[in-house]
């Protein structure tokens, strides 16, 4: 699953691919926010990422769109 992490005042998002469900990952995130805590995730490269609960903006979860080649009808 591809998550999107905006923050807050940077221009660029964190993009990750993880194993983790939507239901697991969202009780992470709002743990993370609304205890202002930090939230840790690791990546399917076994990258650890960690960001400031206080300074998560958005975090959006999805399906990573597939690229098509050619024309689409």
């Amino acid at each position: 699953m591809e998550i999107r992490i905006g923050m807050q005042n940077v221009n660029r998002e964190l993009v990750l691919e993880v194993e983790d469900s939507v239901d697991d990952l969202t009780k992470t995130v709002a743990k993370a926010i609304k205890g202002g805590e930090e939230l840790v995730l690791t990546d399917k490269k076994d990258k650890t990422v960690v960001v400031a609960g206080s300074s998560i903006a958005y975090v959006e979860c999805g399906d990573p769109e597939s690229r098509q080649v050619g024309f689409v009808r």
